[in-house]
């Protein structure tokens, strides 16, 4: 059996449980937080138990995580994501297990993702589903350093909401020092605050429109920020097709609300979608920039439910469909296409013993 498949399968439980007579009186915000908590608990034990073949970096993190230990600490501060390289060094001195290091990393970078899921989670199968659809999924089983941002990115964005600028800077500070990519969290807090609404859309259209045109001279004149990633260049046919669907998220977000009902945090969540399109933009360029939106990313699968929560009385029947297809749509797609596409290698899973 495809042991991915209990990441959908578990997190049910709740939710069939929700909907049993007996227990209606029950407040459903429980269930709802048990299927999510359930899903990240899972999640955990997947990424910190899973062989060293599983995911395309893991096998050379280990490599890297020898190097550092086996180096001084003017050695770790020289490299240029010194927060990994302490890591490794604190993680070696205390233990010398990489497998410990890979659990230790699996926590630390789930743990603010699994308390804001759990905290603003409208439809729990939808953001499951919504979650293991955008590639930032398969990262939780490849990738170190940019989970571990990603993770920081949360808490950023509490910091962002509580208007709270020297934490929240702090914060994108240490995330760049763990990925240099975490530089788009310096444009969190003004994109958040910036409340852009129906009568803004020509103007957000227009931007689109003009970044979309010249996405190649304005990739060139950032290509510094990002200058580790190779392949300027390379094409991605799949990079049109997430486009594509983030554009129709877009435009959705915007036809279904009530704008004088939405709350600042819906609104902030909202341009967390537009800033990821407009990132997507310049993946045909580079496949590798997609990684640069996971930190917007991250936020969508929260995003889009309470969107469609928000919609208009006119609305509220096809974004009640619209929750059901979602669900459908990606769970479909992950079960059935995820083994044959294998993004990262992540399949076959095998837990650490099974290699032994």
């Amino acid at each position: 059996m495809n042991i991915y498949l209990l990441l959908f399968i578990v997190p049910a439980l709740p939710c069939l449980l929700a909907r049993l007579p007996r227990l209606i009186d029950t407040d459903r915000r429980v269930y709802k937080k048990a299927a999510i908590l359930l899903f990240f608990s899972l999640l955990f034990f997947l990424s910190a138990l899973r062989a060293h073949s599983v995911g395309n970096d893991t096998n050379n993190y280990e490599t890297v995580f020898r190097r550092f230990a086996n180096h001084n600490l003017a050695y770790a501060l020289s490299y240029k994501e010194p927060a990994f390289a302490l890591l490794c060094k604190l993680v070696h001195s205390l233990t010398g297990s990489y497998q410990f290091l890979l659990a230790v990393i699996a926590f630390i970078s789930l743990l603010p993702v699994a308390w804001f899921y759990a905290k603003n989670v409208e439809n729990p199968m939808t953001t499951i589903a919504l979650f293991m659809f955008f590639s930032v999924f398969y990262m939780y089983f490849s990738g170190m350093r940019q989970i571990i941002a990603i993770g920081l990115g949360i808490v950023a964005y509490y910091f962002t909401k509580e208007k709270k600028p020297i934490p929240y800077l702090l914060v994108v500070l240490a995330a760049y020092f763990f990925h240099r990519s975490a530089i788009v969290l310096a444009v969190m807090y003004p994109i958040y605050w910036f409340r852009i609404m129906k009568r803004s859309v020509i103007f957000v259209v227009l931007v689109m429109g003009l970044i979309y045109v010249f996405n190649q001279p304005i990739f060139s004149l950032l290509h510094g920020l990002i200058q580790d990633y190779e392949g300027l260049g390379d094409s991605y046919t799949g990079a049109y097709t997430m486009l594509f669907l983030l554009i129709l998220f877009c435009v959705f977000s915007f036809v279904v609300t009530e704008e004088d009902d939405l709350d600042q945090d819906t609104v902030g969540l909202r341009n967390f979608l537009l800033v990821t399109t407009a990132i997507q933009m310049f993946v045909p360029l580079n496949f590798l920039v997609m990684r640069m939106g996971y930190y917007y990313m991250i936020f969508l699968p929260i995003a889009l439910p309470r969107i469609m929560v928000n919609a208009s009385p006119r609305w509220r029947a096809t974004s009640m469909a619209a929750n059901v297809v979602l669900f459908c749509f990606f769970a479909f797609r992950f079960i059935v296409y995820a083994p044959s596409q294998n993004i990262l290698h992540i399949f076959p899973y095998h837990f650490f013993w099974e290699m032994i």
